[in-house]
């Protein structure tokens, strides 16, 4: 029996609107925390131009050995449903061609996703496209410090957006999306009493980005990038 082929994606409109990045936000749901031992369930990507959603996709991705229990209950996501999902290599090709027609991947903790991705793409023998990454949740803690939490559910809340399905990939990428787009431009400055916030336990590996002196955007330490400047 053929694998189910992927959600298709939309097709693009004729032309980019005048101004804005074109991204492409990305979320996975995955069997553990581990990019090198656990494997990727689910993917989805919402593109964007600016403040223009063009489409989705996404999909589930057959993996040997089921699902463990602690993320079924987590996620939803159950043996039997990823064993009608696409096989890997399938993903992969998808992937590719979506991460290579965009400016940017974005992504909510783009550290842990990347290193997944990346997994994904290297037990293919792919490499993964040189699209630079945003860590939006290193964008929020940066624009907001005063959030007393840095979970994409506690942000979004906070800023009054809808979630959706928590820890389901196509709903966390709409929602990173939209927390994205409503982040201020700037901090707030230094004289209005703002405290930082502590971060949260659970993104604790996220990757801060840099900017040069110019402000321009420039790669952090694991190949993400600062657009929110």
């Amino acid at each position: 029996m053929r694998p189910p082929r992927p959600v298709p994606f939309a097709a693009l409109p004729p032309a980019p609107p005048p101004a804005g990045v074109r991204a492409l936000v990305l979320d996975t749901e995955t069997t553990g925390l581990d990019a090198a031992a656990d494997r990727v369930l689910e993917v989805a990507v919402v593109e964007s131009w600016g403040d223009v959603d063009v489409g989705c996709w996404s999909t589930l991705v057959r993996v040997d050995g089921g699902v463990p229990t602690r993320v079924t209950e987590l996620t939803g996501i159950t043996t039997a449903m990823v064993a009608a999902g696409v096989d890997e290599a399938v993903a992969v090709a998808a992937l590719t061609a979506l991460l290579e027609r965009v400016e940017v991947v974005v992504a909510w903790n783009a550290p842990f996703d990347r290193a997944f991705v990346a997994a994904l793409f290297g037990r293919c023998g792919c490499a993964l496209p040189p699209t630079p990454w945003v860590c939006a949740l290193e964008a929020a803690r940066a624009r907001r410090p005063d959030l007393k939490g840095y979970r994409l559910d506690l942000v979004a809340r906070d800023l009054g957006i809808a979630t959706g399905r928590s820890h389901r990939a196509l709903d966390d990428a709409r929602c990173a999306l939209s927390v994205w787009r409503a982040l201020p431009v700037a901090p707030p400055s230094a004289g209005q009493g703002v405290e930082p916030a502590a971060k949260d336990a659970a993104a604790k590996d996220a990757a801060p980005a840099t900017a040069d002196a110019a402000g321009s955007p420039t790669q952090g330490p694991r190949g993400t990038l600062d657009l929110f400047r």
